[in-house]
């Protein structure tokens, strides 16, 4: 909280807005009651002028102001209160008087307010010197009381709810380097020793392709990952992409010619099973002893 340290526009009619302030509200015609207890005893201010609500403070500007030199450390020309230092709201409406609003402001070093009051007693004379907290008393003479405090609320609800939100907000991962190259060289390695146990199991069946061009294969897009590290040149996430693509495309080759020569050795088991009868017929188309048909369809 600041004693006459509002900055003014030209014309002296407004405060100057502090970067991202916004002014939610304004209400002019009313009186402000300022006290503080010091030790010399206690000190009050009193002027007549427009309040201000924004999305950083309240503020009280004097009208009409007074000139330069008639501003002293006794005078109220401004006075600028920030939303963490406005405490302890309440909005009274009297039936003699005019609605007041009062609140406990602290101030800021060096605000020129008092910042130590005098609540030394006989049964506590230690606490001779304590933070000093005044009383803000403002009168509204011309109505919207009932606004400024629902501007005030409505403000610091919000700020209550972003300082909450900036709390509980997720942090951003956290930076992980690229693999390193014996890494990747290693990861090459796996994938050509995975082609080449694939090979050995089709051949083992013995229905498979000979292992050398799946090897060869495998074995080359590991040497060249190998060497793509050795020379410090990283592949992309797209080279190891088409080399796991190549690698499947082999697997599925493999095994649908180890289908191929399974149907192949299935036929053969069938031509091998065949009865006697039709052997006899194909070794003796003119046997005798054969029914006509075979005569008919082996003697022709």
């Amino acid at each position: 909280m600041a004693l006459n340290w509002t900055m003014l526009n030209e014309d002296g009619t407004a405060p100057v807005p502090l970067p991202s302030e916004k002014v939610f509200f304004f209400a002019p015609g009313c009186e402000l009651n300022l006290s503080f207890k010091t030790p010399a005893g206690e000190k009050k201010w009193k002027a007549k002028g427009t309040a201000y609500v924004t999305n950083q403070r309240v503020m009280f500007l004097r009208q009409p102001l007074l000139p330069p030199h008639a501003v002293t450390s006794d005078v109220l020309q401004s006075l600028s209160v920030p939303l963490s230092n406005f405490l302890d709201t309440r909005y009274m409406i009297p039936v003699f008087s005019a609605p007041y609003y009062e609140a406990a402001i602290i101030p800021v070093p060096g605000g020129g307010l008092p910042e130590v009051t005098n609540t030394a007693s006989a049964s506590s004379p230690a606490s001779a010197n304590s933070p000093a907290k005044g009383m803000w008393t403002m009168y509204f003479n011309e109505g919207r009381g009932l606004e400024f405090r629902s501007a005030v609320e409505e403000v610091k609800v919000r700020m209550e709810e972003m300082h909450g939100r900036a709390q509980h907000m997720e942090s951003l991962p956290l930076y992980e380097p690229p693999a390193p190259q014996h890494a990747l060289a290693a990861l090459s390695l796996s994938t050509s020793d995975a082609g080449a146990e694939s090979s050995q199991r089709s051949q083992a069946h013995g229905a498979g392709p000979p292992a050398e061009p799946a090897g060869a294969s495998a074995n080359a897009s590991g040497s060249g990952s190998a060497n793509t590290a050795a020379s410090g040149i990283l592949p992309d996430d797209d080279d190891l992409q088409a080399a796991q693509v190549v690698v499947e495309l082999e697997e599925r080759e493999r095994e649908a010619a180890q289908r191929g020569a399974i149907v192949g050795q299935h036929e053969q088991a069938q031509d091998a099973q065949l009865s006697p009868r039709r052997q006899a017929s194909i070794l003796h188309p003119c046997d005798p002893e054969l029914p006509p048909a075979y005569d008919d369809v082996y003697t022709s």
